[in-house]
């Protein structure tokens, strides 16, 4: 047997996970129970590629190549495919799903898959709009903010080397990046305006790829990936891989935890549960 390439996706109540052999053609697409890992559906797809998940609001999107497949999140049935000409992107975002060319912002309904309505990419924001719904996406090295109903420019923040995707919750947007010398960090912005209202160091002295990851935001703290370990004390000893849960309100660490299977593949945090993919599917109480 060849190698299995695992990668996975949850909203609120569901673990998404693709399954894929090395080689082999077609993706394997099963939704799971996050308390007790019971499946739910499952779906094949034929897709020479493992692809990306995106789950949002009814639907979960999974990409590979340049085809888009949504699949309903309550039964696994195909509600819509779509193919997209040229090189792009896809994050979902304030109930849209955000497609990236290298000319323009295009962005669909999950529902459906219809475009609502596409930016040219890089133009200057216009700033805070009175009464505007703001979506947010990283594209670069850049955390930019649009109006949810037309795809204007509201504002623009410099990241550095964006690490994951971003969370929003309460009129913050929360965001990892890497920056040199400062290494890993947190950042919490207004999601209106774009002002700082806190920065952290996870990481210190980390390259920059794909170190951090947010993982989710609960009342007690702000869940952070720190798959590399860092570097800490007086000797710079490594440190392994870890979940730092940092203050929501200002950054300040609570705890760490560590285990050696935040190294090798995704982890989830739902409702009260962290799940780690690898070595193999499995949950955790929340630390």
């Amino acid at each position: 047997t060849g190698r299995v390439r695992v990668s996975c996706e949850a909203d609120a109540a569901t673990v998404y996970v693709a399954v894929r052999g090395d080689g082999e053609v077609g993706v394997r697409i099963v939704a799971r129970e996050p308390r007790d890992g019971r499946v739910r559906w499952w779906r094949e797809l034929p897709e020479r590629e493992a692809g990306a998940l995106r789950s949002t609001g009814p639907v979960l999107v999974h990409r590979a190549g340049n085809r888009l497949t949504a699949l309903r999140a309550t039964t696994g049935a195909v509600a819509w495919e779509r193919t997209l000409p040229g090189t792009w992107s896809l994050e979902a975002a304030g109930g849209c799903l955000l497609v990236a060319d290298d000319l323009r912002f295009h962005a669909l309904d999950p529902s459906s898959g219809r475009q609502l309505w596409a930016r040219l990419r890089g133009p200057a924001p216009g700033g805070p709009v009175p009464g505007a719904r703001p979506l947010h996406l990283v594209d670069g090295r850049n955390l930019y903010a649009l109006d949810r109903d037309t795809g204007r420019g509201l504002w623009r923040f410099a990241l550095g080397t964006p690490a994951g995707r971003l969370l929003v919750e309460g009129g913050t947007v929360y965001a990892a990046a890497h920056r040199p010398v400062q290494g890993g960090l947190v950042f919490a912005l207004d999601a209106r305006t774009g002002a700082v209202r806190w920065q952290r160091a996870v990481i210190r002295g980390e390259p920059a790829q794909g170190a951090l990851e947010l993982l989710g935001l609960r009342p007690e703290g702000l869940y952070v990936k720190a798959a590399r370990g860092g570097r800490r004390g007086l000797l710079g000893r490594e440190s392994g891989p870890f979940v730092a849960v940092l203050e929501p309100a200002t950054g300040k660490p609570r705890r760490q935890w560590e285990h050696p299977g935040l190294g090798g593949g995704d982890a989830l945090v739902i409702g009260d549960r962290l799940v780690l993919c690898a070595p193999a599917l499995a949950g955790y109480d929340l630390p």
